[in-house]
């Protein structure tokens, strides 16, 4: 059994990248259980038992790249356990206002439909930032 770092042979992932879609849906079709999750253990257990030992004790270079799978869940876990609401602030409106208006200003050179959209858009955005901004105000001075 092979301990470290799988050989990176570029032929095979590139045949497992283009394999089609109608290839793999036929086979669906024709072969009674393939693509389905568990069955290598029913047709061939001792090839299943030796690919999930092979994958868990070796490593490739895709994997040096992605984070694992413990990490992934624990950060998914952190994010969905704390309800937080985003709130938009008069600057954030701004902000965004400013960079819409000076892109759309660039596009209106290169695509006019698409610059003067988005040079609205922006010009919208910072008005409702200046009246978000101006209700801010006058509720501070209520309290």
């Amino acid at each position: 059994m092979k301990i470290g770092m799988r050989t990176p042979s570029l032929k095979k992932s590139l045949k497992a990248r283009t394999t089609s879609k109608w290839k793999r849906q036929t086979k669906k079709a024709l072969i009674p259980g393939y693509g389905q999750k568990g069955v290598g253990w029913i047709k061939n257990p001792k090839k299943a038992l030796y690919n999930k030992v092979y994958h868990k004790t070796t490593f490739g270079l895709s994997d040096l790249f992605t984070p694992s799978k413990k990490r992934m869940k624990k950060t998914t876990k952190n994010q969905t356990s704390t309800k937080s609401t985003k709130k938009y602030t008069a600057k954030n409106y701004k902000e965004a206002g400013i960079v819409l208006i000076v892109i759309g200003s660039i596009f209106l050179f290169l695509f006019p439909p698409l610059g003067f959209f988005l040079f609205i858009t922006g010009f919208i955005s910072y008005i409702i930032s200046y009246l978000t901004l101006k209700h801010e105000k006058n509720k501070r001075k209520d309290i």
